[in-house]
C-alpha cells in the first residue's frame, strides 16, 4: 500500500513539473514577443521557484 501512494505521488509530481516548465516557458515566449518585462522577470522566477 505504500509502494502504491508513493507511484501516485511521484506521478503526481512529475506531471507538476512537467507543466510548471510548460507555463514558464511559455511566460518567457510572450514576454520575448511582446517586450513585457514583468512576464520575463515571472519566468526568470518560476525558474528558481523549482529549486
Amino acid at each position: 500500500m505504500v509502494a502504491d501512494s508513493r507511484s501516485v505521488v511521484r506521478k503526481v509530481l512529475i506531471i507538476t513539473l512537467l507543466l510548471n516548465l510548460f507555463v514558464m516557458g511559455l511566460k518567457a515566449v510572450v514576454g520575448t514577443w511582446t517586450g513585457s518585462l514583468s512576464l520575463l522577470a515571472d519566468a526568470l522566477h518560476s525558474v528558481t521557484d523549482r529549486a
